[in-house]
């Protein structure tokens, strides 16, 4: 079963391959040589299901990405390497290639659009693209395939190009012998802190932790800063089949950068999804008492809630609240929280629900500071 002329460096050649890969090959029935056998209708282009005036998939834009069913799977593999998703450059903004597509001599990928009545012969596969048929008590529209099961595989070798001449040939971005990309840091990580010497600093990660990056703290050499606290979470639970589980903690992440190289996030939502709340809480290894100022480190992604609201417990039983943007701009910040008479052994909290809470916000716990102003 060979398409075009077998050659596997050419993209069009693997239209059989891919067609296997999403229908499935039924295999020849070893007992009935006239019985149908080979690669399943429903992805052979001549289907009725798919537009007969349809171009090459995304060869008029990106809108056919919206109705991607309109063309068979191996159709629309060829489709995206041709034309390459798109992405936004983390670094500019700008919107470009998310991977490298192939290359057609002449210029023109549509040449990897077969006819669709290539994979059609009545002698073969019982498909003829001049009798349409409608199968009795199917939903299917009439189509070429004579047979009311559908049964009309496809098992005999296409050509419908000229491959050494027209087909596409894959461009690789890196050589076999291309020593490994170095990793550009698309969000730096604030390592050395710029508030006073007597700050108090709460990170979310204990100081024992170990980072993977390079097999060393990512922020090695660079901390002029100790942890004195923990931030400790609880997470919203829900009763399922009588057992506890935790559907907050399936948006529960921990992400590299922000202050000291690491920070956790999730994402707002009403106060109703009880079980989707995440709470962490701040709290230093020691009493403060006299005033001071509590900041907040907030990262330079994945932390945009615009109101999360901090509960200041001030060690005497009282509590403050409040409220910030989180969305610094797309830079690493302290932001002030405002300042404090602490009595005792105070805490900080941040919970994830917002009265305006979506699923599409993102909030963030980092490190925390406590800053005398005396």
């Amino acid at each position: 079963m060979l398409v075009n002329d077998g050659d596997p460096q050419y993209l069009e050649n693997w239209f059989y391959a891919l067609w296997a890969y999403n229908s499935g090959f039924n295999l020849p029935n070893a007992s009935d040589a006239s019985a149908p056998w080979g690669l399943g209708w429903f992805n052979n282009p001549a289907n009725s299901v798919y537009p007969p005036d349809r171009k090459m998939f995304l060869s008029r834009g990106y809108d056919d990405a919206r109705t991607p069913n309109l063309w068979s799977y191996e159709e629309r593999v060829m489709g995206w390497a041709a034309y390459s998703q798109q992405k936004k450059d983390p670094t500019t903004g700008a919107t470009v290639q998310a991977f490298t597509v192939g290359h057609w001599p002449t210029g023109n990928p549509q040449d990897a659009q077969p006819p669709r009545d290539v994979f059609c012969e009545p002698g073969l596969n019982d498909c003829d693209t001049s009798k349409p048929h409608k199968a009795e008590g199917s939903s299917q529209p009439a189509g070429p395939c004579q047979r009311d099961d559908f049964k009309c595989w496809t098992h005999f070798p296409v050509t419908w190009t000229d491959c050494p001449q027209t087909c596409g040939i894959e461009v690789l971005k890196y050589r076999a012998t291309d020593p490994e990309p170095q990793v550009a840091a698309v969000h730096p990580t604030a390592c050395a802190s710029t508030l006073p010497r007597n700050a108090l600093i709460v990170d979310d990660v204990p100081n024992t932790v170990k980072f993977r990056t390079g097999g060393i703290n990512p922020c090695a050499g660079q901390r002029n800063w100790t942890s004195r606290g923990t931030l400790t979470f609880t997470f919203g639970s829900a009763q399922q089949n009588g057992a506890t589980v935790y559907p907050s903690k399936i948006d529960f992440h921990q992400l590299s950068g922000g202050f000291g190289g690491h920070f956790w996030m999730t994402h707002t939502r009403a106060p109703s999804y009880t079980d989707s709340v995440v709470t962490g809480v701040w709290t230093p290894d020691r009493r403060i008492d006299g005033e001071a100022e509590v900041m907040v480190h907030l990262p330079d992604h994945e932390a945009n809630a615009p109101t999360a609201t901090y509960r200041i417990e001030l060690g005497d039983g009282t509590a403050e609240e409040k409220t910030i943007d989180q969305d610094t701009g797309g830079r690493n910040a302290w932001v002030s929280l405002g300042t404090y008479a602490f009595h005792g052994s105070p805490s900080v909290s941040l919970s994830s629900p917002a009265d305006n809470g979506t699923g599409d916000d993102s909030i963030a716990w980092d490190a925390l500071a406590f800053v005398p102003t005396a």
